[in-house]
């Protein structure tokens, strides 16, 4: 599966130097192929926020009910909807590493 993901579109040219083209491009894209997207689905309203939830669902991870966005469930295969409904948690907040971690560090079992 790859998803192609832009939070703001451009234009093609600098307006001004504090005034961007962020302004004036499209609000952004969203591609998705592959797996249980469907094809040629187009998203109405669907946001950026909902890019989290949805990569956490399709990774087969539980979605925080605290997160901004929505798993975007109108893009997918309704059979693998049904066959994998959305998990859930209250939150990943708090979740920090173990003691004698770092970030990066491998670990085994």
């Amino acid at each position: 599966m790859v998803i192609v993901v832009s939070d703001h579109g451009h234009s093609p040219t600098i307006v001004d130097r504090l005034y961007s083209q962020h302004f004036h491009g499209p609000p952004g894209i969203l591609l998705m192929q592959g797996g249980p997207v469907k094809p040629g689905k187009a998203l109405d309203g669907a946001s950026i926020y909902d890019i989290y939830p949805t990569v956490l669902y399709l990774l087969g991870l539980p979605v925080p009910k605290d997160a901004a966005g929505k798993v975007l469930l109108e893009a997918l295969d309704p059979d693998f909807v049904q066959a994998h409904p959305v998990r859930t948690v209250p939150s990943y907040r708090g979740l920090g590493l173990s003691p004698g971690l770092t970030r990066g560090a491998a670990t085994s079992r």
